[in-house]
């Protein structure tokens, strides 16, 4: 009855995200495992975080999976944060009966009927459809510029933005991708500033604090809307 309930929790821990995927998601778990074990834990038993580093990586994300697939004491895992890795791991949270709480936000990771996963976040439809919403009907709108990231994850939101957008009559000036790994998106800014869109939507990770500031240093005042991951 003593011994503790383990969760998995693949984590990014090296890469170019380490923060909010990494830092903050550890920080988090851990917050609220604290406050559920100072109430006394789940049937008396106290709840532990076993972290690993998927580094938002497929490849290492199936490492990872096989290692919580090959602790008895792991119960569940919460993640991955990136769909792609989610993709690659689910064959092997399957093989080995491992129930899954996703992260990643792709629609199609409902679709394959996995019985033992569950998406508990707004998917890629919901969140690009809503934010296009809330351009017109409260912010008034009517051009804006997309970019993305070009990962799964911000291709597949950007996506269905521009889709809405068309859908509702707001027009879009253009539609490009960045490398993450870049850190001068000058050229892909100086393009939208000639465009003069009244807002820039952008689906990325931690590249739009950079993009934000050099977008304030061009001089280019236009609202932000961010598809997720503000606190880059």
């Amino acid at each position: 009855a003593a011994e503790p309930i383990v969760f998995g929790l693949p984590a990014i821990q090296t890469g170019s995200d380490t923060y909010i995927h990494g830092e903050l998601m550890i920080l988090a778990v851990q917050f609220a495992m604290d406050e559920i074990n100072a109430k006394g834990g789940v049937l008396g038993r106290p709840l532990e975080v076993f972290v690993q580093d998927d580094a938002g990586d497929p490849k290492q994300g199936v490492n990872v999976a096989n290692a919580f697939c090959d602790r008895e004491d792991v119960v569940a895992v919460l993640g991955h944060s990136y769909s792609g890795v989610t993709f690659a791991t689910l064959p092997v949270y399957q093989a080995c009966g491992m129930p899954v709480v996703v992260h990643g936000t792709n629609p199609k990771i409902t679709e394959l009927g996995y019985e033992n996963v569950v998406q508990n976040t707004p998917n890629d439809f919901i969140t690009g459809q809503a934010a296009a919403d809330h351009a017109k009907s409260e912010l008034g709108i009517t051009k804006v510029a997309i970019i993305h990231n070009k990962s799964l994850w911000g291709a597949g939101v950007a996506q269905v933005f521009e889709a809405r957008c068309k859908e509702i009559g707001i027009e879009v000036t253009s539609y490009q991708g960045i490398d993450p790994e870049d850190v001068d998106f000058t050229p892909v800014l100086t393009k939208v500033a000639g465009e003069n869109p009244d807002a820039i939507y952008f689906a990325g990770y931690t590249e739009q604090g950079l993009m934000r500031k050099q977008m304030v240093g061009l001089g280019l005042t236009q609202k932000w809307l961010a598809a997720e991951a503000t606190s880059s």
